[in-house]
């Protein structure tokens, strides 16, 4: 009898504070040989929208969990179908902040189902045509050039962040280089 009453008292289970179990977030090696093709895409990703969220979230292009920004206490994962595009988001119990699953991602900003969003990116790496590609997306031609030009933008930034300088550093010296440029027009 005690055991019914603890059970009334816990009330329905209470929604995950993760999307995947941590253990199934991959490995930084394991992404590294990540072979992706159009089938991959098609078979594995963009089957339907929980299947899209948790392959990006395996794949540490979304977050898993999420701390409240006020409160700071772990948020839990609950079903939103007023969305537009996604089924769930971000929610405290404690003080009820609600954050989109999207929040600090690449995908922040998009105005588009997950699964859209991964075949543009998908087919931006590819040598199609803009039109073969907006017929496969299904996606107008601004869309594709302005997601075509996002990720170009992401490409540069992140190569802006981490280039080397070209030929190093001088031993002897540790001036780099590039600074040492002796032209043989140059008057001394």
């Amino acid at each position: 009898m005690a055991a019914a009453a603890v059970a009334r008292r816990r009330g329905r289970p209470q929604n995950p504070q993760t999307i995947v179990p941590p253990a199934d977030v991959v490995d930084a090696v394991v992404l590294m040989d990540l072979k992706v093709n159009a089938k991959y895409i098609h078979t594995w990703i963009t089957v339907d929208y929980e299947t899209t969220r948790n392959w990006l979230v395996r794949h540490w292009l979304l977050a898993n969990s999420a701390t409240c920004r006020q409160c700071h206490r772990a948020m839990h994962l609950t079903k939103c179908e007023e969305l537009k595009f996604d089924k769930d988001q971000w929610r405290c119990r404690d003080c009820s902040m609600i954050q989109s699953i999207r929040k600090g991602s690449f995908f922040a900003n998009g105005h588009m189902p997950l699964m859209t969003m991964v075949e543009i990116i998908y087919w931006w790496t590819t040598d199609n045509s803009q039109v073969a590609i907006m017929l496969e997306v299904n996606v107008s031609h601004k869309t594709l050039i302005d997601w075509f030009m996002f990720c170009r933008d992401i490409c540069v930034e992140w190569i802006f962040n981490h280039s080397v300088p070209i030929g190093g550093v001088d031993p002897v010296t540790g001036n780099p280089s590039l600074l040492k440029s002796t032209s043989r027009f140059s008057s001394k």
